[in-house]
């Protein structure tokens, strides 16, 4: 085990992965023209208010915001939110992003169960009917995550209306995609319908050898007997093969051109099937009284080859590659009791919740070097990977009780309470560590006073460090887990007709003991000398956030989001890893912008025409400790749309001036940003 644990810790680093107001949708089906769409989201109230009175900033990217951006990930949906930075590493396989500065692609949500958490899963983007991002410290409703927030997707549900919906998209690198969503009622009585959603992707990529494939079909069946009664039956199959694409040393970024693959293609491609299976229990009871259930298994087999930089020069890059066998469990649940009582102008919602995670693994995995390659011209050399090893088993277990109240005065006054006691056991190479922990949550809110709803919250958070490996730490003792607090004034408003909605608010997050891979070097706390290790650092990011959304009439819809961020290292082990005391942490913009506008044709005679203008703006970021930093870039998109009877022709093109930009970095890597590409799509909608 020991020979192979550079590789393996290397590998897992880099390529194997261990707001307010909703966003109005776009298209007019979907959205009355006089206002914008309200979400009720299940985030850090379970509760299930609207977005609008949650007393902390909420985004919500919904299936009319996909279709008409044509996002193909859900990372490529999320860069359009503030305080996220998405897409910092390799495409294909996974997603990655970063939420108010910190990396949170580790608490990734659906349906509000956590997936896995290694986050080698990558959720199909078709399957979703919205995606909220919840930010801040959300410790008090799930438990174990880090400060910044999560990503919670919500899965697409049977109605009561027939779906009939088929798709065929091509586009530039070979992209081909063919998609159909079906759906209806079951006999005459109406109490039961089905949906299945279904996606079959064959990709390739601007890097050599790099591709992806994916077979996705999602059979769900809801039972709704009566108004008080539902239950949603979730399954869904998914099968990805895939090659993921190689970073670069930041050294070494100007020198290789971003179509050269520094990797070896006869080494096997990744695969991983998996299935989900699952349900959601809603019964609302005489009295008030309201009880949730929802339940997720989890089970997927990941095998494939993931490569590093084991040497390099000014001409020359020598990759090292490890390959694994990865099998994964996960069960998740969430049961919810909720009484709602009310007194003359006084409204009370009690909630109190179980749940419990239940994650599994077990890894097979070789590696080692190969041969150097010539970065101008590569000339690769055919490899077999070697007998792999058993690695111990990662085992997981979280649950927790938690409880949620809120009081609500004359439709207008809003406090929340929240709080959580979490039992967490860990299993990392045979070494256990246990943790309790309380967490709580607060916030104050005025409601709608001349379109604008004030607030003010403080949140808690708590991270143990899942995966660390006791052979690079001081004896078998696991690192200290990571605290989080935030604290958070903002302003919500929206328009007398509903037609426009901004909300701006203002951060203030702690958090200790946040890990960060050093690669190569000596850390305080860690056993080996000159090996892959650890190293913490407390940080504090301060930072403001705009969002607006805004249709004028039947003409023109924008958004638009802001974030400026100002995250500081305030206590590092080791300044390589992270930055020195009072620096910047490697990898996180100070400012980032985004926006979006949909000119439709409605409203100047042409119907069932829009056109829409996209940009994203990412400031510079630093890589090293040297102060060395990746330029800041601007990406244009645009995008046409037809729409005619039950046809949808559409055309998007993204980074539209090609621009040559680099993402990252990831774990001392640097990528390669998209060039431009187009694709034309048909939707037929019976």
């Amino acid at each position: 085990m020991r020979l192979h644990l550079r590789p393996l810790v290397i590998a897992l680093a880099q390529g194997f992965p261990v707001v307010a107001m909703a966003q109005a949708a776009s298209s007019p089906a979907a959205v009355p023209a006089q206002t914008l769409e309200t979400v009720t989201v299940t985030g850090r109230f379970k509760l299930g208010i609207p977005a609008e009175e949650v007393p902390q900033t909420v985004s919500s990217i919904t299936a009319a915001d996909i279709e008409a951006r044509a996002f193909k990930t859900v990372e490529e949906a999320l860069s359009q939110v503030s305080s996220v930075q998405a897409g910092l590493a390799g495409r294909a396989g996974y997603d990655e992003f970063m939420i108010r500065g910190f990396f949170q692609s580790y608490y990734q949500f659906k349906n509000g169960l956590r997936l896995d958490p290694g986050y080698n899963q990558q959720e199909e983007l078709y399957g979703l009917e919205r995606i909220d991002v919840l930010k801040g410290p959300s410790s008090v409703e799930y438990g174990q995550i880090a400060p910044g927030g999560l990503v919670n997707m919500i899965s697409k549900r049977p109605q009561s209306t027939p779906i009939r919906e088929a798709g065929v998209e091509l586009g530039s690198f070979k992209y081909k995609r063919l998609t159909a969503d079906v759906g209806d009622t079951l006999g005459t009585s109406g109490e039961w319908t089905f949906r299945v959603p279904m996606a079959f992707t064959d990709a390739g990529d601007f890097q050599d050898y790099v591709f992806s494939r994916r077979q996705y079909i999602a059979p769900t069946l809801a039972w709704r007997p009566d108004r008080r009664t539902e239950l949603v039956l979730f399954t869904s199959y998914q099968n990805d093969d895939f090659r993921r694409s190689t970073g670069v040393p930041f050294e070494l970024a100007g020198k290789v051109k971003r179509s050269t693959y520094l990797g070896e293609p006869s080494l096997p491609t990744f695969t991983r099937p998996q299935t989900q299976f699952g349900y959601a229990f809603d019964k609302a009871f005489d009295g008030d009284w309201k009880f949730r259930q929802n339940l997720r298994q989890t089970n997927y087999h990941e095998r494939g080859t993931s490569f590093y930089g084991s040497a390099w020069t000014d001409t020359t890059f020598t990759p090292g590659y490890s390959y694994f066998d990865y099998k994964v469990s996960v069960l998740s649940l969430d049961n919810q009791l909720e009484k709602t009582l009310k007194s003359g102008a006084w409204v009370h919602n009690v909630l109190v919740g179980y749940d419990r995670l239940n994650y599994r693994s077990r890894t097979r995995s070789v590696g080692g070097d190969l041969a150097p390659l010539d970065i101008a011209a590569p000339v690769y050399t055919p490899a077999v990977p070697g007998d792999v090893e058993d690695s111990p088993a990662q085992k997981l277990k979280q649950q927790g009780v938690y409880t949620q109240y809120r009081v609500k005065l004359a439709d207008t006054y809003s406090l929340n309470l929240g709080a959580r006691h979490s039992k967490v056991a860990n299993d990392n190479y045979g070494v256990r560590s246990d943790l309790s922990k309380n967490t709580f949550s607060a916030g104050v809110m005025v409601l709608d006073v001349r379109g604008f709803s004030p607030f003010a919250s403080y949140s808690q958070s708590f991270e143990p460090i899942n995966g660390w490996d006791p052979y690079l730490f001081d004896g078998s003792r696991p690192p200290k887990f990571s605290e989080g607090a935030q604290r958070e004034l903002g302003v919500k408003w929206r328009s007398a007709d509903g037609r426009h909605t901004a909300v701006a608010s203002y951060f203030d997050i702690t958090q200790t003991n946040v890990y960060n891979y050093v690669g190569f070097g000596t850390a305080e706390g860690c056993a080996v000398e000159d090996s892959a290790c650890d190293a913490a650092s407390d940080q504090r990011h301060k930072g403001f956030e705009l969002e607006f959304n805004s249709r004028w009439g039947r003409h023109l819809d924008m958004q638009a989001s802001f974030t400026h961020l100002n995250a500081r290292i305030s206590k590092t082990q080791l300044a390589s890893a992270t930055g020195a005391v009072g620096s910047r942490p490697f990898g996180i913009p100070a400012n980032t912008l985004a926006a979006t506008a949909i000119v439709r044709g409605a409203g100047f005679g042409v119907n069932g025409l829009d056109l829409t203008v996209g940009l994203r703006r990412v400031g510079a970021r630093t890589v090293n400790q040297n102060g060395d930093a990746l330029a800041a870039y601007t990406t244009w998109d645009l995008g046409a749309a037809y729409t005619t009877g039950p046809l949808r022709w559409a055309v998007s093109l993204k980074n539209v001036t090609d621009r040559d930009y680099l993402i990252g970095p990831y774990f001392g890597n640097v990528n390669f940003g998209a060039p431009r590409s187009v694709s034309v799509s048909l939707q037929v909608a019976l």
